[in-house]
């Protein structure tokens, strides 16, 4: 099951800013689906991922192998497709990565 949970951004706000409201509308949201089945596995898309991914496992008292997050999945798929364009080559001849927490503190992977 993919969860995605939507707040506004008011002005100024961080993606780590947004833990609060939604850490609240995604515990009651995984309380309302209990009981899981054994097989289910959950994918968080909302903001901030990397946090709301570890408290819906907690919440959920699924296995950490059957919850996830998008993290930085989107990102890296982004700058492989990017650099692909600027080399003229295909996007599966790149290997980049963007690494960190999604938001502000993600980076790029430098190449030694």
């Amino acid at each position: 099951m993919a969860i995605e949970l939507y707040t506004d951004f008011a002005t100024g706000e961080s993606r780590t800013d947004l833990v609060g409201r939604n850490l609240k509308i995604l515990g009651s949201a995984i309380e309302d689906m209990k009981p899981f089945r054994d097989d289910t596995i959950i994918l968080l898309v909302s903001n901030p991922v990397d946090i709301l991914t570890y408290f819906a496992q907690k919440f959920s008292g699924l296995p950490k192998n059957q919850v996830f997050g998008s993290g930085t999945f989107l990102d890296s798929a982004r700058l492989r497709g990017i650099l692909a364009e600027k080399c003229g080559v295909a996007a599966s001849s790149i290997d980049a990565y963007v690494l960190g927490e999604h938001g502000d503190s993600q980076m790029v992977s430098p190449s030694l």
